[in-house]
């Protein structure tokens, strides 16, 4: 789930997930209950469909081998093809 609450006009938020130190893949199957589009390790959400300025995503780490492994989440608002805001988050599995 992203939550933006930036106050200035934005086109939407890319999102991108990795598994850190790994070659293994995140990808997102869908976004507010619609399909994602495929699998992909990057997903953008205009604007129009954050619903109340919330993205909910389902994403499927296809896990490393062997250990616990960390996912790094990287949200970033765009306005006319620039990064406004970002934000970074770790996420333990294993």
């Amino acid at each position: 789930r992203v939550s933006v609450g930036y106050g200035g006009r934005y086109d939407g938020v890319s999102i991108s997930a990795q598994v850190t130190g790994s070659n293994s893949l995140v990808s997102f199957e869908s976004c507010n209950g619609r399909p994602a589009g495929g699998a992909k390790s990057r997903l953008f959400v205009p604007s129009g469909e954050m619903r109340d300025g919330v993205a909910e995503f389902v994403a499927r780490v296809e896990p490393p081998v062997g250990g616990p492994h960390e996912i790094r989440v990287r949200a970033a608002i765009i306005e006319q093809h620039k990064e406004v805001e970002s934000d970074t988050v770790f996420a333990s599995r294993g």
